[in-house]
């Protein structure tokens, strides 16, 4: 799997949601399709509703970091408490359960991108790309969001994780101001 690690910038905050895994699956990937990536930053909140695998994230993985928050709730409360404290973040990475990207994508990115100050990590999939009618490439997946929810978003980078379901990838979003 290839993540976008050439975004992350140790002075970031960032917010990693779906980010724990499933612990009764396979224990050593906990955090793999992401949190690791994220190791050298201080100032790091996670969310994730299994509180087994966060438990695990916060003390052992990662019992290090003093600064990083580990919330056990669902995302969407999460994101809209931080939408009314006008909390934001420089980076957000969310790795939904494949049944999940588009409940993320199509139903509540407008809760998500306001507290995105520079970017959004998250998933996609051939299986939506056929849905939507959407070409799999950045430019089509740009054009949809960005009428769906009148925004203004960049699609920087279309990132292909597995060829699990006719493909898995990573979308990169960029806010633009």
């Amino acid at each position: 799997m290839t993540y976008p690690i050439e975004l992350i910038n140790n002075e970031y905050s960032a917010l990693l949601l779906c980010c724990a895994g499933d612990i009764k699956n396979n224990t050593h990937i906990i955090g793999n399709n992401d949190v690791q990536y994220f190791s050298n930053l201080d100032n790091v909140t996670l969310v994730d509703l299994n509180p087994d695998t966060m438990n695990i994230l916060k003390n052992s993985l990662y019992k290090h970091k003093q600064n990083w928050v580990f919330i056990v709730d669902d995302m969407y409360k999460v994101c809209n408490n931080f939408l009314i404290t006008n909390k934001k973040f420089d980076i957000i990475s969310c790795d939904p359960w494949t049944n999940q990207m588009e409940d993320l994508l199509f139903n509540n990115l407008n809760n998500i991108l306001p507290i995105t100050n520079k970017y959004l990590i998250t998933g996609f999939s051939k299986i939506l790309s056929d849905k939507y009618n959407l070409n799999l490439n950045m430019h089509s997946i740009e054009t949809f969001i960005n009428k769906k929810y009148n925004i203004n978003i960049s699609i920087i980078n279309l990132i292909k994780r597995s060829g699990y379901l006719g493909g898995i990838y990573w979308i990169v979003m960029q806010k633009n101001n």
